[in-house]
């Protein structure tokens, strides 16, 4: 049995009037999942892979270098419709139920 390692994501932007190419989003994160758009459209919260997991990001949409939100493994983020919150989703702990 073959296995290879996954390809690295990436995910790509374009103006909303779709004049302008393609380019990466944050060409050096290796995204996974689903993005979520910021309500004023000016970022994008997504969840990288780093090797021992994902962290969330949040990735300005007219370039700029992404900032992680999260230190610990997380994945999954989403705005919230004020834009003051982005949620996301973590691993629960192993709990002992002896």
């Amino acid at each position: 049995m073959l296995s290879h390692p996954p390809a690295r994501s990436k995910r790509l932007v374009r103006d909303e009037r779709g004049r302008n190419k393609c380019r990466p989003l944050a060409a050096s994160l290796d995204v996974r999942n689903a993005p979520s758009w910021s309500p004023d459209g000016k970022f994008i919260a997504v969840a990288a892979y780093e090797g021992d997991g994902s962290r969330v990001y949040k990735v300005p949409v007219d370039d700029g270098a992404p900032v992680r939100l999260v230190d610990e493994f997380s994945n999954w983020p989403v705005w919230s419709p004020d834009g003051s919150l982005i949620l996301y989703a973590e691993p629960l702990e192993d709990r002992d139920t002896h």
